[in-house]
């Protein structure tokens, strides 16, 4: 990090969204991962496969999500681990029904259903996540940490 007139400046490679692809294809391939595991070397059913990815992903996310994507967080852990749950809750349900929808329902290979709804979903979840649960504290004086 360096420094520009007292303001810690990240280079020009590194901006949140940067670091939120970075993050998301850890994520992606940690979903698909366990879900070619669960289906394929263990037989479990593609939906329950996904499912429980979608379980598993969610530690990791947030951890990147906190700590890596959006540093210097003021907010409380449990809160934001809170808002985190309730908002993976809807954001992965809703990915759960599009995955079903697009591979029991149109009939499209559970893999490529899979990368197709998690892709979908990646500009959505930035947009939320930096203007809201991870947005910057306010800090005295009106401004944002970080800004």
């Amino acid at each position: 990090m360096n420094r520009l007139g007292g303001i810690r400046v990240r280079p020009w490679w590194q901006p949140a969204i940067f670091r939120f692809l970075l993050a998301s294809g850890l994520i992606c391939g940690l979903n698909l991962g366990v879900t070619v595991t669960l289906h394929e070397v263990l037989g479990a059913s593609a939906e329950a496969a996904f499912a429980t990815a979608l379980a598993a992903v969610y530690v990791a996310s947030l951890a990147l999500l906190r700590w890596y994507v959006f540093p210097g967080q003021r907010r409380s852990l449990a809160a934001q681990a809170a808002g985190f749950a309730a908002t993976s809750l809807l954001f992965r349900s809703l990915e759960f029904c599009a995955f079903v929808g697009l591979h029991c329902g149109a009939g499209v290979p559970y893999l490529v259903a899979a990368v197709g709804v998690m892709g979908g979903s990646f500009l959505t979840k930035y947009a939320f996540y930096s203007s809201w649960l991870f947005a910057p504290a306010p800090v005295e004086g009106g401004g944002l940490e970080g800004s």
